[in-house]
């Protein structure tokens, strides 16, 4: 745990240990994340659902408290939600920025995303 504004040093040391424990989740606590920080943990994090599979394990150990918050990037922020109350969770997105370059792709591919939870699970209806 970092109970301090996050750095470099703190999140090499985070990987290192956590690959060479062949950690399957790692729980990183922090006052604050720079953004460039949260970027790094959204791209070790490209599996949303089977990490909040698994997250839930943890989650349901800790109490009845259904609210938690997600790291992600915001174009993701919709399905990760989605995804989050699929497993009977509350979830509040906290997203990292996206090159504005690079932003298309990802959109993209989280559309087809936000399709195939509609149409798998179909339980899903949009609210106005």
């Amino acid at each position: 745990n970092q109970l301090e504004d996050t750095n470099h040093d703190h999140l090499g040391k985070l990987i290192t240990y956590a690959s060479g424990k062949s950690a399957d989740i790692v729980i990183w606590v922090v006052k604050r994340a720079r953004e460039e920080h949260r970027a790094a943990i959204e791209w070790l994090n490209n599996h949303t659902d089977e990490n909040i599979a698994f997250s839930l394990k943890l989650i349901n150990a800790l109490g009845p408290d259904r609210n938690i918050a997600v790291a992600t990037s915001e174009y993701h922020q919709l399905r990760a939600a989605m995804i989050c109350r699929r497993y009977g969770l509350n979830a509040a997105p906290q997203s990292s920025k996206t090159k504005a370059s690079i932003l298309h792709v990802f959109l993209i591919r989280e559309i087809f995303g936000i399709i195939k939870e509609f149409i798998i699970n179909k339980k899903y209806t949009l609210k106005t």
